[in-house]
């Protein structure tokens, strides 16, 4: 396998690899689409947050009249579970993934071992392929998993600056500053 033959391993790889790789593949696919949409949400809703607060601070928002606490809490959890979703499933690919790896590296070296079992001569072009399987394998499940782990956790950092802002909302609506009277 040369330099410019880097995906040559495919060629030989059997329906358990192949399977594996297209497994590790779709996890990572998913796990950006779920890291640039939260992303993105997380951002515009701590923008509308801050916006709010500001608002509500200078006294230019109009509260509702007398709002129910029990339906304020109702939507700052509605609210809450719309911005978690989508984290337990790169929670999910981030410890899932490297096992999947870890299987297709197992099953690359059980293959390179078998087309040494039979062979009177042994070289290198015997298991060049099989552990070249095992290798991307390895590598192919860390690349799912590593940036979906990062992903989590900064998500979550800012899940928990997000929910923070939209509690102090929630209590400038339930319990506006009393004016002064003269």
């Amino acid at each position: 396998m040369n330099d410019g033959d880097w995906l040559s391993w495919w060629g030989g790889a059997d329906w358990l690899v192949r399977g594996v790789f297209m497994l590790l593949l779709a996890m990572s696919v998913a796990a950006w689409t779920v890291m640039l949409a939260k992303g993105r949400e997380f951002a515009l809703a701590l923008r509308a947050e801050r916006t709010l607060a500001g608002l509500l601070d200078a006294g230019r928002h109009e509260r509702p009249a007398a709002p129910s606490g029990a339906l304020v809490m109702h939507e700052l959890r509605e609210r809450r579970q719309r911005l978690e979703s989508g984290l337990p499933l790169l929670a999910t690919i981030g410890n899932v993934a490297p096992f999947v790896g870890l299987l297709g590296t197992v099953w690359g070296i059980v293959h390179a071992l078998r087309a040494l079992g039979g062979a009177e001569a042994v070289n290198m072009a015997m298991v060049a392929g099989p552990v070249a399987e095992a290798l991307v394998a390895t590598a192919a499940g860390l690349f799912a998993a590593i940036p979906a782990v990062v992903a989590y956790n900064h998500l979550l950092r800012r899940l928990s600056i997000v929910a923070l802002a939209m509690e102090g909302n929630a209590q400038r609506i339930l319990h506006p500053p009393r004016e002064e009277t003269a």
